[in-house]
């Protein structure tokens, strides 16, 4: 398996048989990387409609481009049938087998800031279990029902968003996964320093590995 992180919580997981894309949200792009640049993409997995985690107009492209299989939200439903682009929608506990690959939906609990253009609708996270797990957390305060996985792409940029650091710390020793990968610190309106996730994980047997922005990490 290969993880490489993207700008804000946009994840690329490579598997032995398919790529998976999680949230390649409005933060990626820029003069040197667009949505055209995605390639070989056979899922695409949104959490919520939030366009720092899914921009319409990129997700076209970007299904024009790689024809995959678009799975997500009730709101992110919404979103995209405004262009057309047809969705799996999903709500938590929901299952996809896909050859030997398992996709589970998880529950979200997106926090409410009061300088947010667009309040928070169903929000979810997802379970992708092969040889191993990851779960990808999405937008979420702490809740305490959470499956068990070998990764956590949890997130940490707090401001009544998402969980800050303490709080996703305990949400992952919960888990006690093998290994915690922190997202949703490097936006530029809700920064966080992930080394303040790092200090907090200190003493836990559980592996954090931080990745800056087109890192990869092959487990």
């Amino acid at each position: 398996m290969k993880i490489t992180k993207y700008a804000q919580s946009c994840v690329l997981i490579e598997l032995e048989n398919k790529k998976i894309l999680i949230d390649p949200g409005k933060f990626c792009y820029d003069g040197d990387f667009k949505p055209e640049d995605w390639g070989n993409i056979d899922i695409l997995l949104l959490t919520h409609g939030h366009h720092d985690h899914c921009l319409p107009e990129a997700v076209e492209i970007i299904c024009k481009n790689n024809q995959p299989m678009i799975i997500g939200s009730k709101w992110v439903g919404k979103i995209l049938s405004e262009k057309n682009i047809p969705v799996e929608i999903f709500e938590p506990g929901q299952i996809k087998k896909l050859d030997n690959i398992t996709i589970t939906a998880v529950k979200a609990n997106h926090g409410v800031n009061p300088d947010m253009p667009v309040d928070p609708e169903e929000t979810i996270g997802f379970l992708i279990q092969e040889k191993q797990s990851i779960y990808h957390c999405s937008d979420t305060l702490y809740f305490k029902e959470k499956p068990y996985a070998d990764i956590v792409l949890v997130p940490i940029s707090n401001d009544w968003i998402t969980m800050g650091p303490m709080e996703a710390t305990v949400f992952v020793k919960e888990i006690n996964p093998k290994m915690a990968i922190p997202i949703h610190y490097d936006s530029p309106r809700h920064p966080m320093d992930p080394n303040k996730f790092l200090e907090e994980m200190k003493g836990s047997d559980i592996k954090v590995q931080i990745l800056k922005n087109g890192e990869s990490i092959e487990i």
